[in-house]
């Protein structure tokens, strides 16, 4: 019926506003008979809504004209933000491979985890994964921004899990470098088809040489990157190489990261119980409990909180070590509440 229709979708397309939904839609079920409408669907990439946008950019076939237009459009930072990553968001499937992503992927990374709204936010992540290598360097490089929120480094988080998850070394990267639980278990959680595989790798940082850096902020930071990989191989199902470093040393920096990153990173509750069941080394009951003074007690279920009461009184009250008995005594009256406070 296209000698009926096309006159009256003609007629919507000229008497209809530009940038219309009305338009747009005309302009498209007109394209496949009227190369004149390609112009002004192009014109919309970059400004239609995020349920338009599949259909306008499969709907064009794309050529070296478009595809330039397109790269002026990203480049171009006195254009609308919005329109630089809709005109991104397309090449990511026009030119994933296009050298120039390098310049604007920076700009992409910190648009998608720090402005798009998280309504749209899956739906625009799975547009731009054709792009995800050269996604995925900036991302990584922002999670160590802790200027930006909880909300965008969670964000950046999922990007990451998602466009590496067939890359678990850089997977395993990226992990080294948050220390919030949220962020943490998303990554975690990516790499967990691939502990073994990974385990090498991880066991390689864990056993660097420690750190010797007279500049105190990269000192901590290399400290905090080994305490990581720690606590990595237990998530991962790997504690036997993480638990030692627990012992006590002559240097005690990298168990102490270790013991603030296991209750921060609320690593398994049940698997650190069982630790304190079985363990006979005291500095590593004693590290197991100051552990638990690190977690956000919102973070345990009430039934793993009675037990954790239950056993700090049996700790306090039997445990012959005096830093296993200062520790169940401190946990107690510092993070378990009044009244189940230690008499």
């Amino acid at each position: 019926h296209r000698d009926r229709v096309d006159p009256m979708l003609r007629s919507a397309v000229a008497n209809s506003a530009d940038g219309s939904a009305e338009k747009l839609h005309a302009a498209l079920a007109l394209l496949p008979v009227d190369d004149a409408q390609t112009e002004y669907v192009i014109g919309q990439l970059p400004t239609c809504t995020v349920a338009e946008f599949p259909v306008v950019r499969d709907a064009i076939s794309p050529n070296s004209d478009l595809v330039e237009s397109l790269w002026q459009v990203a480049a171009d930072d006195q254009r609308p933000s919005e329109e630089r990553f809709q005109a991104a968001a397309a090449l990511a499937t026009y030119t994933p491979l296009d050298p120039r992503w390098k310049q604007i992927a920076p700009f992409i990374a910190q648009h998608l985890t720090g402005v798009v709204s998280s309504v749209y936010f899956v739906t625009w992540m799975e547009h731009l994964r054709p792009a995800h290598a050269s996604l995925s360097e900036p991302l990584a490089r922002s999670l160590s921004e802790r200027s930006r929120s909880e909300k965008q480094l969670e964000a950046t988080a999922f990007a990451l899990a998602d466009y590496l998850q067939d890359q678990p070394a850089k997977l395993v990267d990226a992990t080294l470098l948050v220390d919030a639980p949220n962020e943490f278990a998303t990554l975690i959680g990516a790499l967990r088809p691939y502990a073994d595989q990974v385990k090498p790798r991880l066991l390689n940082t864990l056993q660097a040489s420690p750190p010797n850096d007279a500049n105190a902020n990269r000192r901590d930071a290399k400290w905090k990157r080994l305490s990581l990989a720690a606590v990595a191989l237990i998530e991962l199902g790997h504690a036997e190489d993480s638990w030692p470093l627990l012992a006590m040393t002559p240097d005690p920096s990298l168990r102490s990261y270790i013991v603030y990153h296991l209750g921060k990173l609320r690593v398994d509750v049940q698997r650190r119980a069982a630790l304190l069941e079985s363990t006979d080394d005291a500095a590593i009951r004693q590290a197991l409990i100051e552990s638990f003074g690190s977690q956000e007690r919102s973070s345990m279920t009430p039934l793993d909180q009675q037990r954790l009461v239950q056993k700090m009184k049996e700790l306090y009250a039997e445990d012959t070590d005096p830093g296993v008995h200062a520790s169940a005594l401190w946990l107690s009256l510092i993070h378990i509440s009044e009244p189940t406070r230690l008499q």
